[in-house]
């Protein structure tokens, strides 16, 4: 019973274990399925951060190059100018003279027309810088929430790790388990071919049973008979002792006397003969009945310790019984 019950604690407790690491495979691979994911999606936001702010710093540098190239063309205006200016004044100086021509006005017009483009270069310089200052401040944000992404995911590698190790202890645990489960299936084994070995035994003594049942009641048969037989040579012997005794006081007599004649005293020998003849036959008998009751409380003892047998073969059906039983409930709870 006490080995009984230490493999249905055995088995209670290592189903339990198989359910919790079960539950922790479950929950370790919805904490890799989910790192993956977070992975992925940090991974996809840098990327998309990265392409657009490379976006952002080509668009930047072509707004740069724009102003530089206006700055060059106002340059070349300006020289373009000053060259229209020395024109101009050789042009005046032509003028005094005699003129048979009006002068042209077309060169003038176009300076005019120049400054407006200039003035319009600067306020676009201007939009850029504050754009490129704007895109600055972006640039950092997004650097600071970069860092604070990397934080994040070295704190979920940290806890990754944890988890980890966390999981190659439950794996040590769990093989364990399984060698503690191996070598209780291997007692299991051995118990199983203990009790089909108890059984074979069980079924033998019942058959010895049965046949020292009947042997036990042919025997008692016997004894009522012999009983009775007894009682009879019992009250035979009583009576043969009393006729001898008779007979001895009447020899006593006849011998006393000396009138009895010998043909008389032959017939008294011949008489006490057969009753010494009969009397060991009675004795003998007696004797047969004793051996015979000495074998009949043999077999009472037998019996006795059968019995035990049986008493011990029923308590072990039971035990196999609730074995049978806690291995039942033991699959259940491995299948759930």
């Amino acid at each position: 019973m006490y080995l009984c019950k230490k493999s249905y604690e055995i088995f209670t407790s290592a189903a339990l274990l198989l359910q919790l690491d079960k539950q922790l495979e479950e929950k370790r691979e919805e904490i890799v399925k989910k790192a993956e994911n977070l992975l992925k999606i940090h991974e996809s936001n840098l990327r998309n951060c990265f392409s657009e702010n490379l976006k952002k710093f080509k668009e930047c540098e072509e707004q740069m190059n724009e102003p530089i190239t206006l700055k060059n063309k106002a340059q070349n205006n300006t020289k373009e100018d000053s060259n229209l200016e020395k024109k101009n004044e050789v042009m005046n100086c032509v003028d005094e003279t005699p003129r048979t021509t009006p002068p042209k006005k077309t060169e003038h017009t176009n300076f005019h027309e120049e400054e407006p483009q200039f003035d319009s270069a600067n306020t676009e310089v201007e939009k850029i810088k504050t754009s490129l200052n704007l895109q600055k401040i972006k640039f950092n944000e997004l650097l600071q929430t970069y860092e604070a992404t990397l934080q994040g995911l070295n704190e979920k590698e940290k806890s990754l790790n944890e988890c980890n190790k966390q999981l190659k202890t439950l794996q040590i645990e769990n093989n364990q388990l399984k060698k503690q489960l191996e070598s209780a299936d291997k007692e299991i084994g051995r118990k199983q071919q203990i009790t089909e070995k108890n059984k074979t035994n069980v079924e033998n003594l019942k058959i010895e049973l049965n046949t020292l049942k009947e042997e036990n009641k042919e025997l008692k048969r016997q004894l009522d008979s012999k009983k009775q037989n007894s009682g009879n040579i019992d009250v035979r012997l009583a009576r043969a002792l009393q006729e001898s005794e008779k007979y001895r006081t009447l020899f006593m007599q006849c011998k006393n006397n000396k009138n009895v004649s010998t043909s008389n005293i032959n017939k008294f020998d011949n008489e006490l003969q057969q009753l010494k003849d009969s009397n060991q036959k009675l004795t003998k008998q007696k004797n047969e009945l004793m051996i015979v009751l000495k074998k009949q409380l043999k077999l009472i003892d037998i019996l006795r310790k059968q019995k035990l047998h049986i008493e011990a073969a029923k308590v072990l059906e039971i035990s196999e019984n609730h074995f049978i039983k806690t291995l039942d409930i033991a699959e259940n709870l491995a299948k759930q």
